[in-house]
């Protein structure tokens, strides 16, 4: 191999070294913007939800769960709808993903 193809492929690793660097800072900026702005929205969310006198609760769902597990379709979508003020169709929707997570486990 000549000593101008060894330079060639120094230049090349070089060039994808530097071009790889590059898009990682680009990537790692726009991952940043990312957090920043959902981190805005959800102190944005916190600030309307303790207005509204709304409580968050990680065993809200529990009931919609039961319901939904032992094939109470109906009253689980009516629960889920009163819990957490969803329209018909994103009910019936979360419920049926409860159901299906349910049966695959």
């Amino acid at each position: 191999m000549s000593d101008s193809t060894v330079l060639e492929i120094v230049a090349v690793i070089s060039v994808s070294g530097l071009v790889i660097s590059v898009l990682s800072n680009i990537y790692q900026a726009r991952d940043r913007r990312l957090e920043w702005r959902i981190s805005g929205i959800e102190r944005t969310l916190d600030r309307l939800m303790r207005h509204l006198g709304v409580e968050e609760s990680a065993d809200s769902l529990d009931e919609v769960r039961q319901l939904a597990r032992s094939g109470q379709t109906i009253p689980a979508i009516k629960a889920y709808r009163e819990q957490t003020g969803a329209g018909l169709r994103a009910a019936k929707d979360a419920v049926d993903a409860i159901v299906r997570d349910g049966a695959s486990r």
